[in-house]
């Protein structure tokens, strides 16, 4: 893992970068506008919970930004990042299933965190110098 390129990590920056815009897109969202603004516009959303999962969101692309700064030595918060994603679209998905369905928006975000990671999972697996073990096991 030591003679990773720069140019064999290009993809999987792209896909961060990509995945840290639409998180702070989402952050921005969901703290401002449903936390603060329309509150009483969008009942169905608690404002409580909008800026919980704003806050997630601006973290998530922290850690994404993070990670493309210096992507040989935090490869492994790529795997952080796809944990974060599936378990995070999963839980939407599952209380929807099995609660009560949640709006279209948080839906749209468990397709879109889902699409990220399925694109890192598989630039990851089509590498000939990193293997998705390299991306959650230290070296």
């Amino acid at each position: 893992m030591e003679n990773i390129t720069a140019t064999t990590l290009k993809p999987i920056k792209t896909t961060l970068i990509l995945g840290a815009v639409w998180d702070s897109i989402g952050g921005i969202i969901f703290l401002v506008i449903h936390g603060f603004i329309q509150k009483e516009l969008v009942p169905d959303i608690y404002p409580f919970y909008s800026m919980v999962i704003g806050l997630f969101l601006f973290t998530l692309a922290y850690i994404q930004i993070l990670t493309v700064s210096n992507i040989s030595k935090f490869l492994q918060n790529v795997g952080v990042v796809i944990f974060l994603r599936l378990s995070f679209g999963s839980f939407l998905v599952l209380h929807s299933v099995i609660f009560e369905p949640l709006p279209a928006q948080f839906i749209a975000i468990a397709c879109v965190d889902a699409l990220f990671s399925i694109s890192q999972f598989t630039i990851i697996g089509r590498s000939k110098d990193y293997r998705i073990k390299d991306i959650f096991l230290p070296s």
